[in-house]
């Protein structure tokens, strides 16, 4: 087996350990049982654990940029933010337990690479932010917080991982339409937000309510001029 076939195999085994007990709780004695070998020989595949972080980490953070970054320039807000989270959720289903890794254990990335990481992940949000006031300025959406919507729409997809399997029978095409579709109908400017839909509702209680005074005012008026 070639060295860097070797090397893809030992971060196939280090996503699984690192997907079921944590990047901390693993040892490089707990990669090299699963991997088959001494743990002293793991050393001239890799410089150390971190190692395998990154690499499960970097490659699918940069995926996912480039997903965004090669989407057609002409599509509306709406279509954009459909593809764009289509272009997610297809990337976090292509591999479950590397997407898990990435989303729990980035944070034990020691640094620089740890700020790296975030300074991407920053970006990739800002993009979606970008798409949302883009729909909000053209009507497609109705005003909503970007940054709040942002992280709602990612927190969302970003759940797939934990229950989608490539053995239930579902294609994750299908799965990442409908997904992105049902999230982005909430969006659409045809619906009203639940805030307007409480508003109209306290703004009848209210006209109800004088409307009540009225009659009552107006039938004791009418009784003692009666008397």
């Amino acid at each position: 087996m070639a060295p860097k076939s070797r090397k893809a195999a030992l971060e196939q085994q280090a996503t699984s350990l690192f997907r079921d007990k944590g990047y901390a709780a693993t040892s490089m004695r707990d990669l090299a049982t699963h991997f088959g070998v001494e743990a002293a020989s793991l050393y001239s595949h890799i410089r150390n654990k971190e190692e395998l972080l990154y690499n499960i980490c970097f490659p699918l953070a940069q995926d996912l940029f480039s997903g965004l970054e090669n989407l057609p320039k002409d599509l509306s807000a709406t279509e954009r933010l459909l593809q764009a989270l289509i272009s997610h959720v297809t990337l976090i289903t292509r591999s479950p337990d590397q997407s898990i890794v990435f989303l729990q254990e980035y944070r034990h990335l020691s640094e620089p690479a740890r700020t790296e990481f975030l300074n991407m992940r920053k970006a990739y949000e800002q993009k979606f932010k970008l798409i949302i006031r883009q729909g909000i300025r053209s009507g497609e959406f109705r005003k909503i917080d970007e940054k709040i919507t942002t992280l709602a729409l990612l927190s969302a997809v970003n759940s797939t991982p934990y229950w989608f399997r490539k053995e239930s029978g579902l294609e994750a095409s299908w799965v990442a339409t409908l997904l992105s579709d049902i999230l982005i109908h909430g969006l659409s400017n045809k619906t009203k937000s639940l805030q307007e839909s409480e508003g109209q509702v306290r703004r009848k209680v209210a006209l109800r309510k004088g409307v009540g005074k009225v009659e009552k005012i107006t039938k004791t008026k009418t009784s003692t001029k009666t008397k």
